[in-house]
Protein backbone atom coordinates (compact mmCIF):
# COMPACT_ATOMS: atom_id res chain seq x y z
CA UNK A 1 0.00 0.00 0.00
CA UNK A 2 1.13 3.07 -0.97
CA UNK A 3 2.07 5.69 2.05
CA UNK A 4 2.90 9.55 2.10
CA UNK A 5 6.39 8.42 2.93
CA UNK A 6 6.57 6.86 -0.45
CA UNK A 7 5.02 10.12 -1.60
CA UNK A 8 7.70 11.98 0.02
CA UNK A 9 9.92 10.25 -0.96
CA UNK A 10 9.37 10.37 -4.85
CA UNK A 11 8.70 14.08 -4.68
CA UNK A 12 12.19 14.82 -2.81
CA UNK A 13 10.09 16.43 -0.06
CA UNK A 14 9.08 15.63 3.67
CA UNK A 15 6.37 13.52 4.40
CA UNK A 16 4.63 16.82 6.39
CA UNK A 17 4.68 19.05 3.17
CA UNK A 18 2.56 16.07 1.44
CA UNK A 19 0.44 16.24 4.24
CA UNK A 20 -0.37 19.55 4.11
CA UNK A 21 -1.49 18.82 0.09
CA UNK A 22 -3.34 15.63 0.76
CA UNK A 23 -5.20 17.81 3.28
CA UNK A 24 -5.29 21.27 1.76
CA UNK A 25 -4.06 23.18 4.63
CA UNK A 26 -1.15 25.28 5.54
CA UNK A 27 -0.99 25.18 1.90
CA UNK A 28 1.69 28.70 2.06
CA UNK A 29 4.14 26.74 3.71
CA UNK A 30 4.59 24.08 0.82
CA UNK A 31 6.11 26.35 -2.15
CA UNK A 32 4.15 25.65 -5.92
CA UNK A 33 7.39 23.94 -6.88
CA UNK A 34 7.37 21.30 -4.39
CA UNK A 35 3.25 21.40 -4.56
CA UNK A 36 3.81 20.36 -8.77
CA UNK A 37 6.43 17.86 -7.44
CA UNK A 38 3.91 16.06 -4.94
CA UNK A 39 0.67 16.23 -6.67
CA UNK A 40 2.80 15.01 -10.14
CA UNK A 41 4.21 11.86 -7.33
CA UNK A 42 0.79 11.41 -6.10
CA UNK A 43 -0.54 10.84 -9.67
CA UNK A 44 2.03 8.72 -10.75
CA UNK A 45 1.89 6.11 -7.86
CA UNK A 46 -1.95 6.22 -7.71
CA UNK A 47 -1.97 7.35 -3.87
CA UNK A 48 -4.99 7.39 -1.78
CA UNK A 49 -4.88 8.83 1.59
CA UNK A 50 -5.57 6.10 4.67
CA UNK A 51 -8.71 6.85 5.98
CA UNK A 52 -8.72 4.07 8.19
CA UNK A 53 -5.23 5.88 9.77
CA UNK A 54 -7.09 9.11 9.91
CA UNK A 55 -9.89 7.83 11.41
CA UNK A 56 -8.06 5.53 14.44
CA UNK A 57 -6.08 9.21 14.85
CA UNK A 58 -9.21 10.96 15.87
CA UNK A 59 -9.43 13.10 12.40
CA UNK A 60 -13.36 13.00 11.59
CA UNK A 61 -13.90 14.92 8.15
CA UNK A 62 -17.49 14.72 9.08
CA UNK A 63 -17.95 14.59 5.41
CA UNK A 64 -19.76 11.87 3.39
CA UNK A 65 -18.98 11.03 -0.07
CA UNK A 66 -21.48 9.96 -2.61
CA UNK A 67 -20.49 8.47 -5.97
CA UNK A 68 -23.63 8.00 -8.51
CA UNK A 69 -23.87 7.79 -12.37
CA UNK A 70 -24.34 10.84 -14.23
CA UNK A 71 -26.02 9.50 -17.30
CA UNK A 72 -28.82 8.60 -14.62
CA UNK A 73 -28.76 12.01 -12.80
CA UNK A 74 -32.10 12.91 -13.15
CA UNK A 75 -33.26 9.63 -11.44
CA UNK A 76 -30.61 10.32 -8.13
CA UNK A 77 -31.77 13.91 -7.86
CA UNK A 78 -34.40 13.05 -5.48
CA UNK A 79 -32.12 10.25 -3.76
CA UNK A 80 -29.09 12.41 -3.07
CA UNK A 81 -31.58 15.20 -1.93
CA UNK A 82 -32.63 12.63 0.52
CA UNK A 83 -29.17 12.15 1.29
CA UNK A 84 -27.96 15.80 2.12
CA UNK A 85 -31.02 16.05 4.16
CA UNK A 86 -30.34 13.28 6.53
CA UNK A 87 -26.47 14.34 6.97
CA UNK A 88 -26.86 17.57 7.67
CA UNK A 89 -29.20 16.20 10.32
CA UNK A 90 -26.97 14.03 11.49
CA UNK A 91 -23.90 17.19 11.13
CA UNK A 92 -22.29 15.42 7.78
CA UNK A 93 -22.13 17.01 5.01
CA UNK A 94 -22.15 15.45 1.55
CA UNK A 95 -19.50 15.04 -1.16
CA UNK A 96 -20.97 14.04 -4.69
CA UNK A 97 -18.49 12.16 -7.51
CA UNK A 98 -20.14 11.69 -11.14
CA UNK A 99 -19.55 8.72 -13.04
CA UNK A 100 -20.08 7.80 -16.45
CA UNK A 101 -21.08 4.32 -17.07
CA UNK A 102 -17.67 2.51 -16.56
CA UNK A 103 -15.91 0.71 -13.30
CA UNK A 104 -13.15 2.57 -14.47
CA UNK A 105 -15.03 5.92 -14.24
CA UNK A 106 -16.26 4.82 -10.95
CA UNK A 107 -13.31 3.63 -9.39
CA UNK A 108 -11.49 6.70 -9.81
CA UNK A 109 -14.53 8.69 -9.04
CA UNK A 110 -14.40 6.73 -5.66
CA UNK A 111 -10.45 7.21 -5.71
CA UNK A 112 -10.74 10.99 -5.94
CA UNK A 113 -13.72 11.21 -2.98
CA UNK A 114 -11.14 9.87 -0.60
CA UNK A 115 -8.82 12.29 -1.07
CA UNK A 116 -10.94 14.22 0.79
CA UNK A 117 -10.60 12.46 3.68
CA UNK A 118 -13.76 11.35 3.76
CA UNK A 119 -15.16 9.56 6.74
CA UNK A 120 -17.70 7.08 5.00
CA UNK A 121 -18.70 6.49 1.07
CA UNK A 122 -21.82 5.87 -0.20
CA UNK A 123 -21.85 4.02 -3.77
CA UNK A 124 -24.97 4.35 -6.12
CA UNK A 125 -22.74 3.59 -9.05
CA UNK A 126 -21.41 -0.17 -9.29
CA UNK A 127 -23.63 -2.40 -11.05
CA UNK A 128 -21.83 -3.23 -14.26
CA UNK A 129 -22.62 -6.38 -15.98
CA UNK A 130 -19.07 -6.64 -17.89
CA UNK A 131 -17.08 -6.46 -14.69
CA UNK A 132 -19.67 -6.77 -11.01
CA UNK A 133 -17.01 -6.83 -8.65
CA UNK A 134 -14.58 -4.58 -10.11
CA UNK A 135 -15.57 -1.58 -7.75
CA UNK A 136 -17.03 -3.64 -5.06
CA UNK A 137 -13.55 -5.07 -4.49
CA UNK A 138 -11.58 -1.69 -4.71
CA UNK A 139 -14.39 -0.45 -2.43
CA UNK A 140 -13.52 -3.34 0.04
CA UNK A 141 -10.13 -1.39 1.27
CA UNK A 142 -12.60 1.31 2.40
CA UNK A 143 -13.60 1.51 6.37
CA UNK A 144 -16.83 2.60 5.73
CA UNK A 145 -18.65 2.21 2.72
CA UNK A 146 -22.23 1.22 2.01
CA UNK A 147 -24.14 0.61 -1.15
CA UNK A 148 -27.55 1.50 -3.30
CA UNK A 149 -28.30 -2.70 -4.81
CA UNK A 150 -26.84 -5.13 -3.61
CA UNK A 151 -23.40 -5.27 -4.61
CA UNK A 152 -21.24 -8.69 -5.86
CA UNK A 153 -19.21 -9.10 -2.95
CA UNK A 154 -19.71 -10.56 0.86
CA UNK A 155 -20.77 -9.26 3.67
CA UNK A 156 -21.41 -5.85 2.31
CA UNK A 157 -23.84 -2.76 3.97
CA UNK A 158 -26.65 -1.88 1.59
CA UNK A 159 -30.24 -0.65 0.81
CA UNK A 160 -32.24 -2.04 -2.26
CA UNK A 161 -35.35 -1.58 -3.64
CA UNK A 162 -37.76 -4.09 -4.79
CA UNK A 163 -37.83 -4.25 -8.40
CA UNK A 164 -39.54 -7.08 -8.60
CA UNK A 165 -42.16 -5.86 -5.75
CA UNK A 166 -42.44 -2.37 -8.42
CA UNK A 167 -43.21 -4.34 -11.35
CA UNK A 168 -45.79 -6.77 -9.42
CA UNK A 169 -47.33 -3.75 -8.21
CA UNK A 170 -48.07 -2.57 -11.79
CA UNK A 171 -49.11 -5.92 -13.08
CA UNK A 172 -51.73 -6.55 -10.88
CA UNK A 173 -52.87 -2.87 -10.99
CA UNK A 174 -53.69 -3.31 -15.08
CA UNK A 175 -55.07 -6.79 -13.68
CA UNK A 176 -57.50 -5.29 -11.82
CA UNK A 177 -58.27 -3.12 -14.34
CA UNK A 178 -59.46 -5.53 -16.46
CA UNK A 179 -56.49 -5.28 -19.11
CA UNK A 180 -55.74 -8.76 -20.75
CA UNK A 181 -53.26 -8.22 -22.87
CA UNK A 182 -49.80 -6.37 -20.91
CA UNK A 183 -46.57 -5.66 -22.07
CA UNK A 184 -43.49 -4.70 -21.08
CA UNK A 185 -40.77 -2.58 -22.27
CA UNK A 186 -37.41 -2.47 -20.73
CA UNK A 187 -33.86 -1.12 -21.60
CA UNK A 188 -30.48 -3.74 -21.29
CA UNK A 189 -31.21 -6.90 -20.10
CA UNK A 190 -27.84 -7.48 -18.52
CA UNK A 191 -28.68 -5.40 -15.51
CA UNK A 192 -29.76 -6.93 -12.01
CA UNK A 193 -32.71 -4.39 -11.60
CA UNK A 194 -34.39 -4.83 -15.14
CA UNK A 195 -34.29 -8.72 -14.72
CA UNK A 196 -36.16 -8.30 -11.37
CA UNK A 197 -38.77 -6.23 -13.23
CA UNK A 198 -39.20 -8.78 -15.59
CA UNK A 199 -39.20 -11.42 -13.07
CA UNK A 200 -42.14 -9.91 -11.00
CA UNK A 201 -44.24 -9.28 -14.74
CA UNK A 202 -44.15 -12.69 -15.43
CA UNK A 203 -44.80 -14.17 -12.17
CA UNK A 204 -47.81 -11.49 -11.71
CA UNK A 205 -49.21 -12.23 -15.01
CA UNK A 206 -48.62 -16.20 -14.76
CA UNK A 207 -50.81 -16.06 -11.52
CA UNK A 208 -53.47 -14.57 -13.48
CA UNK A 209 -53.49 -16.77 -16.06
CA UNK A 210 -52.49 -14.24 -18.20
CA UNK A 211 -50.11 -14.76 -21.48
CA UNK A 212 -46.00 -13.94 -20.96
CA UNK A 213 -45.58 -13.58 -25.06
CA UNK A 214 -41.84 -13.01 -25.35
CA UNK A 215 -42.60 -12.74 -28.72
CA UNK A 216 -45.66 -9.69 -28.82
CA UNK A 217 -45.78 -8.32 -25.59
CA UNK A 218 -42.35 -8.43 -24.14
CA UNK A 219 -39.27 -5.49 -25.89
CA UNK A 220 -36.32 -5.32 -24.55
CA UNK A 221 -34.49 -2.11 -26.18
CA UNK A 222 -30.82 -1.96 -25.17
CA UNK A 223 -30.11 0.42 -27.86
CA UNK A 224 -30.29 3.93 -25.86
CA UNK A 225 -28.47 4.60 -22.56
CA UNK A 226 -30.27 3.74 -19.45
CA UNK A 227 -32.40 6.29 -18.06
CA UNK A 228 -32.49 8.58 -21.41
CA UNK A 229 -35.38 9.68 -23.71
CA UNK A 230 -36.52 7.31 -26.68
CA UNK A 231 -36.46 9.02 -29.70
CA UNK A 232 -39.97 8.96 -32.05
CA UNK A 233 -37.85 5.88 -34.29
CA UNK A 234 -37.58 3.54 -31.34
CA UNK A 235 -41.27 4.26 -29.56
CA UNK A 236 -42.58 3.59 -32.79
CA UNK A 237 -41.10 0.54 -33.67
CA UNK A 238 -41.86 -0.72 -29.66
CA UNK A 239 -45.08 0.48 -30.29
CA UNK A 240 -45.36 -2.04 -33.74
CA UNK A 241 -44.20 -4.86 -32.12
CA UNK A 242 -46.62 -4.29 -28.75
CA UNK A 243 -49.66 -3.17 -30.28
CA UNK A 244 -50.07 -3.21 -33.69
CA UNK A 245 -48.80 -6.86 -33.70
CA UNK A 246 -49.13 -7.98 -29.73
CA UNK A 247 -52.54 -6.25 -29.35
CA UNK A 248 -51.44 -4.67 -25.98
CA UNK A 249 -54.28 -3.49 -24.56
CA UNK A 250 -51.81 -1.74 -21.50
CA UNK A 251 -47.70 -1.02 -21.72
CA UNK A 252 -45.60 -0.86 -18.46
CA UNK A 253 -42.75 1.59 -19.56
CA UNK A 254 -38.94 1.54 -18.47
CA UNK A 255 -39.09 4.85 -17.23
CA UNK A 256 -41.27 8.07 -17.39
CA UNK A 257 -39.27 9.02 -20.14
CA UNK A 258 -39.90 6.36 -22.20
CA UNK A 259 -44.22 6.42 -21.27
CA UNK A 260 -44.25 10.07 -22.41
CA UNK A 261 -43.05 9.21 -25.60
CA UNK A 262 -45.27 5.93 -25.98
CA UNK A 263 -47.95 8.12 -24.99
CA UNK A 264 -46.62 10.59 -27.57
CA UNK A 265 -47.05 8.50 -30.17
CA UNK A 266 -50.08 6.10 -28.74
CA UNK A 267 -51.79 10.09 -29.26
CA UNK A 268 -50.06 10.07 -32.82
CA UNK A 269 -51.41 6.96 -33.88
CA UNK A 270 -54.94 8.48 -32.40
CA UNK A 271 -55.34 6.04 -30.22
CA UNK A 272 -56.66 7.02 -26.34
CA UNK A 273 -55.09 6.78 -23.49
CA UNK A 274 -56.35 5.02 -21.35
CA UNK A 275 -59.28 3.98 -23.22
CA UNK A 276 -57.60 1.82 -25.88
CA UNK A 277 -53.67 1.38 -24.19
CA UNK A 278 -53.07 2.31 -20.57
CA UNK A 279 -49.60 3.15 -20.10
CA UNK A 280 -47.60 2.97 -16.37
CA UNK A 281 -44.37 4.97 -15.81
CA UNK A 282 -41.48 4.69 -13.55
CA UNK A 283 -39.15 6.81 -11.27
CA UNK A 284 -42.07 9.17 -10.74
CA UNK A 285 -40.30 12.15 -12.02
CA UNK A 286 -42.09 15.49 -11.40
CA UNK A 287 -43.20 16.04 -14.86
CA UNK A 288 -45.53 12.81 -14.76
CA UNK A 289 -48.53 14.28 -12.85
CA UNK A 290 -48.52 17.12 -15.42
CA UNK A 291 -49.29 15.31 -18.60
CA UNK A 292 -52.12 15.06 -19.80
CA UNK A 293 -53.60 12.03 -18.72
CA UNK A 294 -51.09 12.13 -15.81
CA UNK A 295 -48.96 9.42 -15.78
CA UNK A 296 -49.56 6.55 -13.38
CA UNK A 297 -46.14 5.64 -12.12
CA UNK A 298 -43.95 4.06 -9.67
CA UNK A 299 -42.65 5.97 -6.90
CA UNK A 300 -39.16 4.54 -5.78
CA UNK A 301 -39.23 6.34 -1.94
CA UNK A 302 -36.53 8.12 -2.66
CA UNK A 303 -36.54 9.88 0.97
CA UNK A 304 -36.42 6.51 2.65
CA UNK A 305 -33.79 5.07 0.52
CA UNK A 306 -31.87 8.36 1.26
CA UNK A 307 -32.58 8.30 5.21
CA UNK A 308 -31.66 4.42 4.90
CA UNK A 309 -28.43 4.70 3.54
CA UNK A 310 -27.30 7.79 5.46
CA UNK A 311 -28.15 5.94 8.80
CA UNK A 312 -26.33 2.72 8.16
CA UNK A 313 -23.44 4.59 6.99
CA UNK A 314 -22.95 6.74 10.54
CA UNK A 315 -23.58 4.01 11.93
CA UNK A 316 -20.95 2.25 10.50
CA UNK A 317 -18.61 5.49 11.04
CA UNK A 318 -19.75 6.09 14.75
CA UNK A 319 -18.99 2.00 15.35
CA UNK A 320 -22.55 1.38 16.48
CA UNK A 321 -23.61 -2.15 16.75
CA UNK A 322 -26.20 -3.28 14.00
CA UNK A 323 -27.32 -6.82 13.89
CA UNK A 324 -26.79 -8.78 10.70
CA UNK A 325 -30.40 -8.32 9.56
CA UNK A 326 -30.45 -4.78 9.42
CA UNK A 327 -27.29 -4.08 7.42
CA UNK A 328 -29.52 -4.86 4.23
CA UNK A 329 -32.55 -3.33 4.30
CA UNK A 330 -35.10 -3.32 1.40
CA UNK A 331 -37.90 -0.49 0.53
CA UNK A 332 -40.45 -1.40 -1.20
CA UNK A 333 -41.95 0.97 -3.70
CA UNK A 334 -45.45 2.17 -4.27
CA UNK A 335 -47.85 2.74 -7.42
CA UNK A 336 -49.31 6.18 -7.98
CA UNK A 337 -52.05 6.04 -9.71
CA UNK A 338 -53.40 8.68 -12.47
CA UNK A 339 -55.07 8.79 -15.25
CA UNK A 340 -52.92 6.75 -18.16
CA UNK A 341 -53.35 3.47 -16.36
Amino acid sequence: MVTIADVAKLAGVSPTQVSFVVNQNNLERVSSERRRRIESAIAELNFTPNMAARQLAGKRSRLLGVVMHTHVAHVNYGRLSAIDEEAGRLGYQVMVGGSIASPKGTRARAQELAAYNLDGLICIAHDYPEDPKAVPEQLASYPNVVYLEEPAIEGAWYVREDFEYASRLCAEHLIQAGRKRIGICLADYTYRANRDRMDGYEHALMEADLPVDFGGLVCVHDDPPCGQMLDVASAESMLDLLVKDGEADAIIAFNDYWAARLIQCLIGRGMRVPEDVAVIGFNNLAFGELLVPGLTTVDERDDEVGRHLVRMLVDRIEGREVPAEQRQVTVKPRLVVRGSG
